[in-house]
């Protein structure tokens, strides 16, 4: 980082930054989430219509 940065603002920084990440990240699992239950629910009804 900047040498005119204290240590103290170099780490608040970083954590900014790893909140920020650990954020998106959790945001894209639960969308993949969402999105691998509404592709399991598709295929289900699609089985039962293929049933009937």
């Amino acid at each position: 980082m900047k040498k005119g940065i204290s240590k103290e603002m170099e780490i608040r920084e970083v954590m900014k930054w790893q909140l920020l990440i650990a954020g998106a990240v959790d945001a894209a699992i639960k969308g993949t989430e969402s999105y691998i239950r509404h592709m399991e629910l598709t295929h289900q009804q699609r089985e039962r219509r293929d049933c009937n």
